[in-house]
């Protein structure tokens, strides 16, 4: 499943990358006042660290301290009036519910709309067997540089500039963070909503800065009367 698992994160970020950025909020014609109660799927996270060139490694420990944080910030979003519950299930389960969620994503990504893209069978037996008509889902990938790579990096920019006579001079990054959220609707058989947003030198591991990314995307949305009163 950890297999699956990296490479549904790996295939979501490298549309990110290729896409022009789905970060407006896209929103179907469902009602707000019309949302009771919603499951909420553990979210997805895969966190890289650079140590050596710009070549990730994965860090499970990062990706799953992520994950928690991500999932306490979402159910923190939600107002008191709307009931939630975070989906617990077995390890098979689990895995149909990443194939049918990475999916779902990648054609928002590479379609950058939610219209005419409806769920498939196996995401509304999901919601059937759990009595929900809505479902949460988050897809974040990010990564960070060690303070070696990061210097090694800004020595490598100085020379080029100098080379070049300050016609070139690159800036490294020194981390990413990128977050998608989304809601399904069994009963339409669509995406209710979906948000995308992406921070260059953002620490991805921060909760703080998680749970400005989550405020951000969320909170017009599920809570708009509050959104001159959250700083984001």
């Amino acid at each position: 499943m950890k297999h699956f698992h990296h490479w549904a994160i790996l295939s979501i970020f490298l549309c990110c990358l290729c896409s022009c950025g789905t970060t407006r909020q896209l929103t179907s014609n469902r009602k707000l006042s019309e949302i009771d109660k919603v499951l909420i799927f553990k979210p997805f996270s895969r966190i890289d660290t650079i140590s050596s060139g710009n070549r990730g490694a994965y860090s499970e420990e990062d990706s799953e301290q992520v994950s928690a944080y991500l999932l306490e910030s979402a159910q923190k979003a939600f107002p008191q009036n709307i009931r939630k519950e975070v989906l617990q299930t077995d390890s098979h389960e689990w895995r149909l519910i990443q194939e049918q969620i990475t999916q779902l994503v990648l054609q928002v990504e590479e379609k950058q709309k939610i219209i005419d893209i409806p769920l498939s069978d196996k995401m509304i037996d999901i919601l059937n067997k759990y009595n929900y008509n809505f479902a949460l889902g988050a897809f974040h990938v990010g990564f960070t540089r060690s303070r070696r790579n990061y210097a090694g990096e800004i020595a490598k920019s100085i020379g080029i500039g100098i080379l070049t006579l300050g016609l070139v001079v690159p800036i490294p990054i020194k981390s990413s963070s990128t977050l998608i959220c989304f809601l399904v609707d069994k009963q339409n058989k669509n995406i209710a909503f979906y948000r995308k947003r992406m921070g260059q030198d953002w620490d991805p591991t921060d909760k703080k800065k998680i749970d400005r990314q989550i405020n951000y995307l969320l909170m017009p949305y599920l809570q708009p009367n509050l959104i001159r009163t959250v700083d984001y």
